[in-house]
């Protein structure tokens, strides 16, 4: 939805035209927000309709359109009545555990012990509304959806779970590109630097549904993605380790990635049946 600064109704500084064609009023919610430096304002109609609007591409997203959206649940879960966490364990068998499984496989030969679903209504909504930050403020080219991979400690995995991938950990295993959480395109670079094996020998790594939208190249300093030109507040949205074709991205908000698998996994072992030779 468009919204205009020309024919304004009279006294009006900001307007936005609906679907009939009318323009409508709209008021800043935040009346000491800097219109200069300021890429997306929320505005309101005179009957309280919000809008968020972005000042350089000229459109409005319908706030509460957007948050009813956000609140949609994948309709590939199981029922989450009266729950807001769940873990379920996927049919081997399944087209699901299929495509999970194959693609794990396109670069590791590890033995897949089980995959799991998780549930989090929270975590999901939070990460719907981040979506749809980036998605208003870059636009479907560049929102950059992506499956990726996390590898991790099993003691780690009901923080991930519960409360979401946390950047506040970020230096513990790697720095090199940002001071942020740390997703791979390979599952095998996850699964072999990343992922340590408990007591069983087993390993865990989570795929990983992140929002990588605009990025660049980033360094060890980097506590946040920079400035893509002079406005300082049009930053990136991520980092990488290299520009083409990148294979580790970096992110800064703990709701730009959502935990959507937990694949456990061990080494395939191999198992050596001694024959002695025949004494002559």
């Amino acid at each position: 939805m468009k919204y205009l600064q020309g024919e304004l109704p009279e006294g009006a500084k900001w307007a936005i035209e609906d679907e009939s064609g009318e323009l409508l009023e709209l008021c800043l919610l935040d009346k000491e927000a800097d219109l200069k430096r300021e890429m997306s304002l929320d505005m309101s109609t005179k009957d309280g309709k919000r809008f968020t609007v972005n000042l350089k591409t000229r459109e409005a997203t319908d706030y509460n359109v957007a948050s009813a959206l956000a609140l949609e649940l994948p309709p590939h879960w199981e029922p989450m009545t009266g729950q807001h966490f769940k873990k379920v364990e996927l049919d081997p068998k399944s087209p699901e555990y299929q495509e999970v499984a194959n693609n794990f496989h396109k670069t590791t030969s590890y033995t897949i012990h089980k995959i799991e679903r998780v549930q989090n209504v929270y975590l999901w909504h939070a990460f719907s509304i981040c979506r749809y930050r980036i998605l208003s403020k870059n636009g479907e080219a560049d929102l950059g959806e992506k499956f990726l991979y996390h590898g991790t400690s099993a003691k780690s995995c009901k923080t991930i779970e519960r409360d979401r991938f946390d950047r506040s950990y970020a230096g513990q295993h790697a720095t090199a590109f940002g001071k942020g959480v740390y997703f791979a395109v390979n599952a095998n670079f996850s699964a072999t630097h990343y992922s340590l094996a408990d007591e069983l020998g087993l390993k865990r790594l989570y795929v990983a549904r992140v929002i990588t939208g605009r990025y660049t190249v980033g360094n060890s300093t980097m506590k946040a993605p920079p400035p893509r030109g002079t406005d300082p507040t049009d930053c990136f949205d991520s980092l990488v380790n290299c520009q083409v074709q990148p294979t580790i991205f970096v992110i800064f908000h703990d709701d730009q990635a959502y935990p959507e698998y937990l694949i456990t996994f061990m080494p395939v072992l191999f198992v050596y049946k001694y024959q002695p030779t025949s004494s002559s």
